[in-house]
């Protein structure tokens, strides 16, 4: 991947940063208790406590289709629920084996909207629905994430829509050489990190031309040329480009080279 795109994904992770911390901090209304909990101003609960739905109204307000369509939906709760349990379990049995680190469930299935006075009832329960569904598919996404980032970290040859943060670090499609030489780096950051590295790995210095010295801070050695010419290869979609310098053209091996040090790069 070329500098720019990799000073790019930087610049990204630092602005996610930013609109993650702000996007944190509580509203003003709002006031912190010494325990960390966050408390609603006494003036503005009255306030909401008027603008409450009674729950007659509430009810023959709604269209007769949307009352007819509410089991339905609530039926979804069956296959959430067992969606819950597999996924849950399956991390549980298979993420210490992997080495991956687990999933923090908390982190996503947040429930806070009950405190809010000016929902009724039957909004309450709608809120704690809502909340526990979208807050499960974020927890089941970052669960596969992880495990596609240790089994299958490779990049669709079409565009994918809304993918999900670790695969803008996964391998071009058909790089096979950065794939062998760099899965278990990408596996070793499992390990230690919870959300989603900010570049990629592409500094394995058996696969690196001349042209690009990348020295990992973490390499115990310096780079080295595997091929006697210099090479640049870029992929991405259906297409492809080469560009050779040099007498010969350089070949993929069944086999990459690499050194019998080869460092490992966090």
């Amino acid at each position: 991947m070329k500098a720019e795109v990799i000073d790019l994904l930087h610049k990204v992770r630092e602005l996610e940063k930013e609109i993650e911390t702000r996007l944190a901090q509580a509203p003003s209304f709002l006031q912190h208790k010494p325990d960390g909990t966050l408390v609603y101003d006494q003036g503005l609960r009255a306030r909401h406590l008027q603008l409450r739905t009674r729950l007659h109204r509430y009810i023959l307000g709604a269209r007769a289709l949307v009352l007819l369509t509410a089991p339905i939906i609530y039926l979804v709760v069956v296959p959430l629920l067992l969606l819950d349990l597999a996924i849950t379990v399956y991390q549980a049995a298979c993420f210490p084996v992997y080495g991956i680190e687990k999933v923090a469930r908390r982190d996503f299935l947040i429930q806070d909207r009950a405190q809010l006075g000016y929902l009724n009832l039957f909004e309450r329960l709608n809120c704690a629905y809502c909340s526990y569904a979208n807050g499960l598919i974020a927890y089941v996404r970052e669960i596969a994430s992880r495990t596609e980032q240790y089994w299958c970290p490779i990049k669709h040859a079409k565009y994918l829509r809304d993918a999900h943060a670790r695969y803008r670090n996964f391998f071009e499609y058909g790089d096979a050489d950065s794939y062998r030489d760099e899965l278990a780096t990408l596996r070793e950051q499992l390990r230690t990190t919870s959300q989603a590295p900010s570049m990629p790995p592409r500094c394995a210095k058996c696969a690196t031309p001349a042209d690009v010295p990348s020295t990992p801070l973490a390499s115990s050695i310096s780079a080295y040329a595997a091929t006697s010419s210099h090479a640049g290869m870029g992929i991405g979609g259906i297409s492809s480009t080469t560009v050779r310098r040099g007498n010969s053209m350089p070949k993929a091996r069944s086999t990459p080279k690499t050194p019998p040090d080869a460092p490992t790069v966090g």
